[in-house]
Parts: C-alpha cells; sequence; structure tokens
C-alpha cells in the first residue's frame, strides 16, 4: 500500500496529514505493508508520516523512474489530487484518489476510485473522514464497488490532460 501524501499544488489540495496517519495505522493493522512516497520539498512530512504509522519512507530523492517502478507495482496507491496520484492510476494501479477544492469531474485519474470531500467549500476535508476512504480502500481491493456508504464517489474523470485544458497550458 503506498500513501501519497504530498503535493506541489495548494495546501487546500491535501488531504491532513492526520487522515493519512490515520489511514496509515489502520493499514497497517490489518496487516498490510505501507510505503510513503513524497518528493524532496515534502520529505519532512514523509518522515513524520513513515514514523506515525510505522510504514517504510521511500527515499524522497529518488527520481520518477524509480517512483514509477514502485507505484507500478503496489497493490493500492491512495493519494491526493496530484500528479503521482495521475502517475499511479496511469499505469494501472488500483487508485484512491482524494479530492477537495478542486472537480474531480474534470480533473480526475482516468481510472481508479476518487472521493469528493462533500461541501469542501463549508467543511473542508472533515466530511471525508478516515473511515471513508478506508471503506473505499477495501471497495476498490475487492471489487465492490456498489456500496451505497460511498455517497461521494466518482470513478471516472477528464484525466491530466482535462486539467491542463483547464488551465489553458494545452494547445488545440
Amino acid at each position: 500500500m503506498v500513501l501519497l501524501p504530498g503535493s506541489l499544488g495548494p495546501e487546500a489540495k491535501r488531504y491532513p496529514p492526520s487522515g493519512y496517519r490515520e489511514v496509515g495505522r489502520q493499514l497497517r493493522a490489518a496487516g498490510f505493508e505501507v510505503l510513503v512516497v513524497v518528493g524532496p520539498s515534502d520529505a519532512p512530512l514523509g518522515h513524520w508520516l513513515a514514523r506515525e504509522t510505522k510504514a517504510r519512507l521511500f527515499p524522497p530523492e529518488a527520481g520518477l523512474w524509480e517512483v514509477a517502478q514502485v507505484l507500478a507495482r503496489a497493490r493500492l496507491v491512495i493519494g491526493n489530487d496530484s500528479g503521482l496520484t495521475h502517475l499511479a492510476a496511469a499505469l494501472g494501479c488500483a487508485t484512491v484518489a482524494l479530492f477537495g477544492p478542486t472537480s474531480p469531474a474534470r480533473t480526475a485519474p482516468s481510472q481508479g476510485l476518487v472521493l469528493q470531500a462533500p461541501d469542501f467549500a463549508r467543511c473542508g476535508w472533515e466530511r471525508l473522514p478516515p473511515g471513508l476512504v478506508l471503506r473505499a480502500c477495501d471497495a476498490l481491493l475487492t471489487g465492490d464497488l456498489q456500496d451505497a456508504r460511498l455517497v461521494s464517489t466518482i470513478t471516472s474523470g477528464g484525466g491530466p490532460l482535462a486539467q491542463l485544458a483547464e488551465q489553458g497550458t494545452l494547445n488545440p
């Protein structure tokens, strides 16, 4: 299981570290090996999360090729709306993408499961608790995507190309 708590985007796009800590602890308690992957700018967060969850930390200074190899072999990836989460989905890994203020209808990974924090503008991340993230992980691993408790689930989106088009950085 791989946790991707970092992001070069705005702080609001990041699922809270305390939420990742709870998800990581529960995954470890269920017997899963957990790996935290962050880039150099998120190294302090990665060290903290690895220590708090008794997970392994993938070297933050590793290159994108090495990270891609790890993601391609992962059983499940849980990450923010970030480039690495999109990469994991593109590599075919079972992926749970956590969305807060951005629109998954426009920028969700091309495959995987997307959870959007309901009413983010008013409530922030509080309405996307770790228990819901864990239920989504279980549903994705077991193939039971009809779980009625996952009412905020969006299972498809435009992917990174739609995001580039939305930002005006994709030439027609």
